[in-house]
């Protein structure tokens, strides 16, 4: 923060456009215009942002409200910061947070960052500075579910297509991995459109929150948890959607005896009584106090939202207002008056009619003209004889340029298959004793054994060694490659028993974005904060690099895979890591690891991803 705070600050006043220099004010203090005495809050710089109102403040954790010059857009900046930061935001004795907390808080944005949906609110950035994380996102200009509507009860379209459209968005972040695991009606903000958008997926459980005691929270929920789940999502979901048709919580009063069992919430047509009976069972099915009865996923609330969808009172959503969330209709006391204007004569439709036959008349007119002028050659003004010889001359034109295209699909088809057969593209046959030859340091560091290198490529065949060179390029930085893999989304398979060593000892703990090609940075469970177990890089199993490798290699594919439409640079760039990837286990000679990434890399989409696999490594599979 340092950076900015040296900064000029210099704004002009919202009302009389009065530039003014508030570079030695304190942040966030109220001032007044000295011209025009309007009032005013002081923003302060953060990089390259400038955060303009604290929308939130708690110990250790600020959220404002920002505006980003460089795009000329608002956004939402979140920072959270340890006790021992050099610069902290705000002095705050109860701090609760530590390192670790600090990188959970990352690694929560980052992968949400991945998140691209009409209901989920983005997130730009994400970052650390000098003991300080924060990220970046969009900033919504509307309400919270709960606050949306002053009346308390919602008009029966707002509430399908709201409900509807949170589940939509829902699902797809479930499709990616992705649980809410705190959604509350804060969490749900309704834009100035009237649609929902989704904030702050999976923060509360990454940063310790207690929300054991929220009424949104679903009774299985076990304290500490750092994970969501889809069940206890669609109990929260229906405790907020509960809460925005009927304007009170289920059971509001007598929630811990619900909790308990010994009661059960009322059906929402209670308190609406234009909620469909359907639709209230749905949603009294989501509110189960056990997950078994709720329903197993969105995919089978949507389809009870696409029946009610169909009714005619679901198309009749009320239009939006850009002040205020959704427009209430108002009552016949409060409507503007209007001005009453004279009816109208009718003498203007006559004279509408008048024109309309004048106009009739010139065309009929028209056309007895043109008849009789070309009446001996033509029909209706039409040379036939001229526009049958055209007509055969488009015809065999276009007959010439089918016969053109076929000829150079044929030409290049065999280009390919030509290109493909041709021997200099298969890779470069070596013998027994040249693969033996072959340097395989522990830790990819070939400067480590030069003079064997050096060696290796004196036995080469001259048309050989360019391939050899960009093989050991490859190899050499593919420990880079992870390190930026594990920074943008952090090592976690299914399963995981701990990180295999050399030795064949297993050392448990979560490899950290601090992770360098040096050494592996692991946290473990009970340690000091910030403080963490180095493991250099050579001293870890070659299957464990290479389950680490295949591990995201698969996260790539996956992102592609399924998708209706996919750009062919976004294609190659995961032909590319399979085909690293193969070169590795190539080089290692693990024939086995080999033969199983081959057969999922000609999963691809990738008409040539045979002929490249072969281009790369002798590989006989199918």
């Amino acid at each position: 923060m340092s950076e900015t705070a040296a900064l000029p600050l210099k704004v002009q006043c919202p009302h009389c456009r009065t530039k003014l220099d508030l570079s030695e004010l304190e942040p966030f203090s109220d001032i007044a215009c000295p011209k025009c005495s309007t009032a005013m809050v002081v923003p302060q710089w953060f990089q390259s942002i400038l955060l303009e109102e604290v929308l939130l403040s708690s110990p250790g954790l600020r959220v404002y409200r920002a505006l980003d010059p460089t795009l000329d857009r608002e956004s939402c900046v979140k920072q959270l910061w340890i006790p021992s930061a050099p610069q902290p935001p705000a002095a705050d004795p109860g701090n609760p947070y530590q390192a670790e907390t600090l990188e959970e808080f990352l690694g929560v944005f980052r992968r949400t960052s991945l998140l691209m949906h009409p209901n989920i609110v983005p997130v730009c950035s994400c970052g650390s500075l000098s003991g300080i994380v924060y990220a970046v996102t969009q900033y919504v200009n509307g309400q919270a579910l709960n606050q949306a509507n002053p009346r308390g009860v919602s008009d029966w379209p707002d509430i399908l297509q709201t409900f509807s459209a949170v589940c939509d968005g829902l699902s797809y972040a479930a499709g990616k991995g992705i649980c809410h695991g705190h959604l509350i009606p804060e969490n749900i903000l309704l834009d100035q459109d009237g649609g929902p958008r989704l904030t702050d997926f999976a923060v509360a459980l990454a940063i310790g929150k207690d929300i054991q005691g929220s009424p949104y929270t679903c009774p299985e929920f076990v304290p500490g948890s750092r994970t969501g789940t889809v069940s206890g999502d669609i109990f929260s979901l229906g405790v907020c959607i509960y809460e925005y048709a009927t304007g009170v919580l289920p059971c509001a009063g007598r929630e811990a005896a619900w909790r308990r069992g010994e009661i059960v919430p009322a059906a929402l047509s209670a308190f609406n009584p234009a909620v469909p009976k359907l639709f209230s069972d749905l949603i009294l099915q989501m509110l189960s106090l056990t997950p078994a009865p709720r329903p197993a996923s969105y995919e089978t609330i949507q389809s009870v939202c696409k029946r009610l969808s169909l009714s005619p009172e679901a198309t009749q959503r009320r239009k939006k207002s850009r002040k205020g969330g959704l427009k209430v209709s108002r009552s016949a006391a409060n409507r503007p008056v209007r001005l009453v204007h004279p009816p109208r004569s009718s003498g203007g439709k006559a004279i509408n009619i008048i024109i309309v036959l004048l106009i009739l008349l010139a065309l009929a007119l028209l056309a007895l003209i043109v008849q009789k002028h070309y009446g001996s050659k033509t029909l209706s003004g039409v040379d036939l004889q001229a526009e049958s010889q055209a007509a055969a001359q488009v015809v065999a034109q276009s007959e010439a340029e089918l016969r053109e295209h076929d000829l150079l699909r044929a030409q290049e088809s065999q280009t390919k298959s030509s290109a493909t057969d041709n021997p200099e593209l298969k890779p470069c046959q070596l013998d027994e004793a040249m693969l033996a030859a072959r340097p395989r340091p522990e830790d990819f560091d070939f400067r480590r054994v030069r003079e064997e290198l050096k060696g290796y490529m004196a036995l080469i065949p001259e048309e050989c060694k360019e391939q050899e060179r960009e093989r050991i390029r490859i190899i050499a930085s593919y420990k880079e490659y992870l390190v930026s893999k594990m920074r943008k989304l952090p090592y976690q398979p299914d399963n995981y028993s701990g990180l295999r060593l050399r030795n064949g000892r297993r050392v448990k703990g979560t490899l950290t974005l601090f992770s360098d090609t040096g050494v592996l940075k692991m946290r473990q469970l009970g340690a000091p904060a910030g403080e963490f177990l180095e493991i250099p890089w050579k001293e870890v199993a070659l299957q464990e690099v290479l389950d680490m490798a295949f591990y995201y290699v698969r996260r790539s594919h996956d992102e592609i895979r399924g998708a209706k439409v996919i750009s062919q640079k976004r294609l190659q760039e995961v032909v590319d890591e399979y085909l690293y990837l193969i070169m590795l286990c190539d080089w290692y000679q693990e024939t086995a690891y080999l033969d199983k990434v081959c057969r999922e890399a000609v999963t691809l989409p990738d008409p040539d991803i045979q002929a490249r696999i072969r281009h790369s490594v002798p590989w006989s599979g199918q």
